[in-house]
C-alpha cells in the first residue's frame, strides 16, 4: 500500500519515472509492474569489404564487426573518462527493506530504499566494452567468369569437339535462363480477357524480343563453341550479353504492362506476376546455370 508518507519520503530521491509512478499510485495498493525501467538499447556495425574495394584484390576481402558501436565511441571521445554510453542500465526494483520485526504487534517494520527506480549504469570500458572482430577471406575457387563459360561449354575445353556442347547447344541453354515471357502472355488463359488488338500488340513485343535476343545470345554462342581456350574476358563478353538480354526483357515487360489494365494484370496469376516483376527489377538472375 502506497502511504501518502511512503511516497512523499520516496519521491525526493528517486528517478523521474519511479517518482511520477509513486505519486499515481499514492493511496492505493501498488499494481504488479506497475513501475516500468528505462529502455536499454544496443547498437552494432558490420563493414563488409569485398569484390576489390579498397585497393584490395579482386579475391580478397574482409569484414569489420563492431559490437557495441556506443561504447567504441565512448571510449574514443572520452579514453578513461568514459560516460557509459552502450552500457544497460538497472533500475533499483526495491522500494521497502525490512528494518525490524515487531513482536507486540507482530508486523514487520520497513525502511524506504533511497535508490529505488535509480540507475546504475556501468562504465561503457568495464565489464560491457566495445569489441572489434576482423576477418579476412581469399577465394581460392576458379574464377566464376571462366567457371560460368565452362558450364555452358559443358567441361573442359581440352575435351574433343564431338563431346562439347555445339552453338545451338549453348544458345538454347542462353535462352533457357531468358525465356520470352511475351509467348507466356500470349498463353494466358481466356480468362485474363486479353483482347485482339492487346493480342496483335503483344505479339509484337513478343518478336521484338526474339530478335533482341538472337542479336545478343547467338553471337556469344557462337563464340563459346569456337574458342579453343577459356579466358575471363570471355566471361565478361557474356556477362555483358546475358545484361544485354535482361534490359531487352525489361523494356518489353513494361511495354507489357502499359498494354494491360490494371484487372487483367490481376487475373494473370501471382506466378506470372512475380516474373513480371523479376524481370523488370532486374533480379531474375545471370541466366547460367
Amino acid at each position: 500500500f502506497i502511504t501518502t508518507d511512503l511516497a512523499r519520503t520516496a519521491v525526493p530521491s528517486t528517478s523521474k519515472a519511479a517518482r511520477e509512478c509513486l505519486l499515481r499510485q499514492e493511496g492505493k495498493i501498488a499494481a504488479i509492474n506497475s513501475c516500468a525501467a528505462p529502455i536499454n538499447y544496443s547498437l552494432h556495425a558490420l563493414i563488409n569489404i569485398s569484390d576489390g574495394k579498397l585497393m584490395l584484390p579482386k579475391r580478397v576481402g574482409a569484414r569489420i564487426y563492431i559490437n557495441n558501436l556506443p561504447a567504441a565511441a565512448d571510449l574514443l571521445l572520452h579514453g578513461a573518462n568514459a560516460k557509459g554510453w552502450g552500457a544497460p542500465a538497472y533500475a533499483d526494483p526495491t522500494l521497502l527493506t525490512v528494518r525490524a520485526y515487531d513482536p507486540v504487534n507482530k508486523q514487520f517494520q520497513y525502511a524506504v530504499n533511497p535508490r529505488f527506480g535509480k540507475t546504475s549504469q556501468q562504465s561503457s570500458w568495464y565489464g560491457q566494452g566495445a569489441r572489434i572482430t576482423i576477418e579476412g577471406s581469399i577465394n581460392l575457387s576458379p574464377d566464376p567468369l571462366k567457371q560460368r563459360v565452362a558450364n555452358y561449354r559443358r567441361g573442359n575445353f581440352s575435351l574433343p569437339i564431338w563431346n562439347r556442347a555445339s552453338a545451338d547447344d549453348i544458345f538454347a541453354s542462353l535462352r533457357g535462363g531468358a525465356p520470352n515471357i511475351m509467348l507466356q502472355l500470349l498463353r494466358a488463359p481466356d480468362s485474363v480477357g486479353i483482347s485482339v488488338t492487346q493480342h496483335a500488340q503483344l505479339d509484337t513485343l513478343a518478336k521484338e524480343l526474339n530478335a533482341a535476343l538472337e542479336t545478343h545470345l547467338r553471337p556469344m554462342a557462337t563464340a563459346m563453341a569456337a574458342a579453343t581456350t577459356n579466358t575471363s574476358e570471355m566471361g565478361k563478353r557474356l556477362d555483358e550479353a546475358q545484361k544485354a538480354s535482361r534490359l531487352s526483357q525489361q523494356r518489353v515487360i513494361l511495354a507489357a504492362q502499359a498494354l494491360l489494365t490494371t484487372d487483367q494484370l490481376k487475373r494473370m496469376g501471382a506466378f506470372f506476376r512475380r516474373q513480371m516483376i523479376q524481370y523488370v527489377s532486374g533480379a531474375s538472375g545471370e541466366g547460367g546455370r
